[in-house]
């Protein structure tokens, strides 16, 4: 599989000034393990980029949802945040976004491509720690709510407390 450096860029809407991040984020361990199986050399994956772009993806949605509604408590924000930075919201932006096309696998994993909602979940991650490396918090903010914004907006909306049903007026007997 060749990679589509160019393609990758205009579907994250980011030019890399430093290729070699990009190519990181999409390579998958199964490929860097089948070439070091063949090499003795083992070529960097994305594993070490999706620790990073973990840590920056639940900051970024954390503070959004912190700014949107200051109302909320500890565990009403924690809910909403691990509902958006879960692995399958993660994997459907992926989807949505196209990158999944572009996953660098090994032989072996090629064949779950399509299926590995894991590895998709990873990639957004691996990309978005690359997008901040090479460009900063702000191109990895704008990658963030491209990929992802829907539904922090969703999230970021207070919920209406529900109406108590209200009971119906006694009425009075005609003539008292």
């Amino acid at each position: 599989m060749i990679f589509d450096l160019q393609d990758v860029e205009e579907k994250l809407h980011y030019e890399f000034r430093d290729k070699e991040l990009i190519y990181r984020a999409f390579t998958h361990a199964s490929y860097s393990n089948e070439i070091q199986q063949r090499s003795g050399e083992k070529p960097k994956n994305n594993e070490v980029l999706e620790f990073l772009g973990d840590a920056i993806l639940n900051f970024v949605v954390a503070e959004e949802l912190f700014r949107t509604l200051p109302e909320a408590d500890q565990g009403e924000l924690t809910q909403k945040r691990a509902e958006i930075v879960s692995k399958p919201p993660c994997a459907e932006a992926v989807e949505k976004l196209g990158l999944h096309e572009h996953i660098i696998f090994g032989v072996g994993a090629e064949a779950e491509k399509t299926r590995n909602h894991r590895a998709k979940g990873d990639l957004l991650e691996a990309v978005l720690a690359a997008i901040y490396l090479d460009g900063g918090m702000e191109p990895a903010r704008a990658f963030v709510f491209r990929a992802l914004g829907d539904r922090i907006r969703a999230a970021g909306k207070p919920e209406k407390p529900e109406k108590a049903p209200q009971k119906p007026k006694k009425q009075e007997p005609a003539g008292s």
